[in-house]
């Protein structure tokens, strides 16, 4: 999915899917990004534009392996969509994106999670995301690149938002710990 959005309007109710080993929801981290903004978009009556991408992507890949990643996605789809299509946020959600996609992550948990508990991680991520979003806009969180210096060299910098990982753990919110305790 190629997807752009104004980080200032839509930024805290952008996020991936959970993704990485262990995940069972492969390959639809990005769409989910896409569906659940659009549903925060809707609600706060900002405008959004679909249609045939600017940039086209074309990758040899393997049917047979990428079927092994995203049976899951395909087993849960029309669910998911059938609830983004109908979930209703409050007037009180409409104050910002961020508010609206914490209202939409507890929707989240509550009807998707009873599908497969991965919708409880994702809706806890989700809350932990606009956690870490309002912290950096706050200046709490120094997001560092994670490459420094020429592309061509290689040149890596330290992981991103260092400076919040390093914090003790008694210092981190209890969104964060509750989030690292169910991983």
């Amino acid at each position: 999915m190629n997807v752009a959005f104004d980080r200032e309007l839509i930024g805290p109710a952008f996020m991936q899917g959970l993704m990485g080993t262990g995940q069972p929801w492969a390959r639809y981290d990005d769409m989910w990004a896409g569906w659940a903004s659009k549903v925060v978009a809707d609600h706060l009556g900002l405008g959004s534009k679909t249609g045939h991408p600017y940039i086209k992507h074309n990758k040899a890949s393997n049917p047979f392996t990428n079927l092994m990643k995203e049976y899951k996605g395909l087993e849960w789809q029309e669910d998911v969509t059938r609830f983004l299509d109908t979930v209703q946020l409050s007037q009180a959600a409409a104050r910002d994106a961020g508010t609206a996609y914490i209202e939409l992550s507890w929707r989240v948990h509550e009807t998707l999670g009873k599908l497969n508990p991965y919708f409880q991680r994702l809706g806890l991520a989700m809350r932990t995301w606009v956690e870490v979003w309002r912290e950096a806009q706050q200046g709490q969180v120094k997001f560092v690149p994670s490459r420094r210096g020429s592309q061509a060299t290689g040149a890596h910098a330290g992981p991103v938002a260092h400076d919040r990982a390093a914090r003790p753990p008694d210092a981190r919110s209890a969104t964060s710990r509750a989030l690292r305790a169910s991983v």
